[in-house]
């Protein structure tokens, strides 16, 4: 394992016994280290013989690029236990971070990312901008490697392995609120930081649509148009319904009913059927189709007590019901 891949391990390892506490883990290794004075870091250090004060551990990590540095000068040539290593590691990391904030390295800028995302998925986050800084910071670090001379299209897949999140996922769902919340201008300047190195990714031109249609319609159905063309017959269900329920905003038919087409196949469980369902609602409440829109309602409001991971059988009546509404021309 990359020694800096390490700071974003045990986040993942934080990160998943907070979700589940009963996980079997060293208290050492899930702690909250931020929440812990200076002066407890270093007496910690104190245990495995390592004797610092700010003077001296500034003065050592001078002489250091990382945290990941400092913390091979200390245990060079001493009998630590892998588990003593990573312990004097996450210490050193913690020191590193409050007391040479002028000198951040990688790990320690991926795990501010880290941190700042766990707060913001927690409902935490007091202080958005310190996850926008964070974002920005990442952005940076992106474009000095593309400089680098790293291929654009794997420098976001290199660089993440140093996050304990899923940085896309997390960009799409963030962005994606952004739009929500009707924060465009800064939803725009975030897939502008980032196209480069989200290289073809499929998802995001779902959010360049989103965004498009609301000042240029014509450029969103541009966009849909391609995305039909390259990746609509790629049987990926999750794609099509969240495809669907951008074209509602556009309004085009002719390409609802087109996606539509190419999706109902791919049903395979109850849930994926409740979800078209779903979709097609709105879709029908778009066009004010107010008794398509009472019918599925209806299909719904009785398959209520189906379990959601039941398969769906493709000779179910409502499918065809479902299927029959679709299809009828709306004029």
């Amino acid at each position: 394992m990359n020694a800096i891949e390490r700071r974003a391990l045990y986040n993942l390892l934080r990160m998943n016994w907070l979700n589940e506490p009963t996980l079997s883990v060293e208290s050492w290794q899930v702690e909250d280290y931020r929440s812990l004075p200076v002066a407890e870091l270093f007496e910690r250090l104190k245990h495995f013989n390592i004797r610092l004060d700010r003077v001296s551990f500034i003065a050592y990590a001078d002489e250091c690029d990382s945290p990941e540095d400092l913390t091979e000068h200390f245990i060079a040539d001493s009998p630590f236990s892998t588990a003593q290593e990573d312990h004097i590691y996450l210490l050193v990391f913690e020191l590193w971070r409050r007391l040479m904030s002028e000198k951040p390295s990688l790990s320690i800028m991926c795990n501010e990312l880290d941190y700042q995302i766990h707060l913001y998925d927690q409902r935490q986050l007091d202080n958005p901008l310190a996850l926008q800084d964070a974002l920005t910071h990442f952005g940076q670090i992106l474009d000095e490697n593309a400089d680098q001379g790293i291929p654009t299209e794997e420098v976001l897949n290199l660089i993440s392995t140093y996050c304990a999140n899923d940085i896309e996922t997390f960009l799409y769902d963030f962005i994606s609120e952004q739009i929500d919340e009707g924060n465009e201008s800064y939803a725009h300047e975030l897939l502008d930081d980032f196209d480069t190195y989200l290289g073809n990714n499929k998802w995001f031109k779902l959010l360049r649509i989103r965004l498009c249609e609301q000042i240029h319609s014509k450029i969103a159905q541009k966009i849909a148009g391609e995305i039909i063309e390259e990746h609509l017959n790629d049987q990926d269900l999750d794609y099509n319904l969240e495809l669907l329920s951008v074209m509602i905003e556009i309004g085009d038919q002719t390409i609802f009913r087109l996606i539509t087409k190419q999706t109902l196949p791919l049903i395979k469980h109850e849930e994926d059927f409740q979800d078209l369902t779903a979709i097609a609602i709105d879709y029908f409440h778009r066009l004010d189709q107010d008794q398509r829109e009472m019918a599925l309602k209806a299909i719904l409001e009785k398959r209520s007590t189906i379990p959601l991971d039941c398969p769906f059988q493709p000779n179910d009546p409502d499918l065809a019901a479902l299927t029959q509404l679709l299809n009828r021309p709306i004029v």
